[in-house]
């Protein structure tokens, strides 16, 4: 487990979406396929809080995995958005598959950097919840 604390050049928290898991995705990943084929278990494992698909890399295969994801679940941040993610947050990862929860002030609580499921994804939203 990792336990990030991120925060802007201002010092200030970033402003990621609240209560929210984050589901960081690549059209190359093969482990990445599997979670999103449990994407609709995952998401009720994940209650109270949201998931979002994040893609890291664009073009065909991307797009693919992502036909089956509902559009709501679907977050691009774009510019420096993106640059924030990957400092925030991608930083603390080597490669995929790799998961972030967001708490209810928008901070990173936990991490998993292991293939989610339906069980990860309740231990993840147990970790932020015992953080608070």
């Amino acid at each position: 487990m990792v336990l990030l604390s991120a925060t802007s050049a201002a010092g200030e928290p970033p402003a990621y979406p609240t209560r929210t898991v984050l589901l960081f995705v690549a059209g190359w990943c093969a482990p990445c396929r599997a979670e999103l084929q449990q994407l609709p278990q995952i998401t009720a494992a994940a209650r109270p809080y949201r998931v979002l698909v994040v893609p890291v890399d664009s073009g065909r295969r991307v797009e693919q995995m992502l036909a089956g994801v509902p559009a709501v679940q679907r977050w691009r941040p774009q510019g420096e958005g993106w640059t924030r993610v990957q400092a925030d947050l991608l930083s603390a990862t080597a490669g995929l598959p790799y998961s972030v929860a967001l708490g209810a002030d928008g901070r990173p609580c936990a991490s998993s950097r292991r293939g989610l499921d339906p069980a990860r994804a309740a231990d993840l939203v147990s970790r932020c919840e015992a953080s608070l």
